[in-house]
């Protein structure tokens, strides 16, 4: 939770480990939560330590929902946090 101006907004900040063979199927499933909730939402957000740095995709928007939902596997999914992260 956090203040945004004057309301509370809620953050979901999903801490995830993409090298786990159940990493796509909970990143697709986070993805469609935030297309649902989104606009109730203030940051929704997949993690993932990738080397020495951490890396952020932005679930809240839709060029990332579409590119987490056409994911084909771990590799992709390495590839998008290295190009959006």
């Amino acid at each position: 939770m956090r203040e945004d101006g004057e309301r509370l907004t809620a953050d979901i900040i999903d801490p995830q480990d993409h090298t786990k063979p159940d990493a796509v199927g909970k990143a697709m499933g986070l993805s469609e939560y935030a297309a649902k909730h989104a606009d109730v939402l203030g940051d929704i957000d997949l993690i993932a330590k990738i080397g020495t740095r951490h890396r952020r995709l932005h679930l809240e928007q839709l060029a990332v929902r579409r590119a987490v939902d056409a994911l084909g596997g771990n590799a992709e999914l390495l590839n998008l946090y290295r190009r959006r992260g």
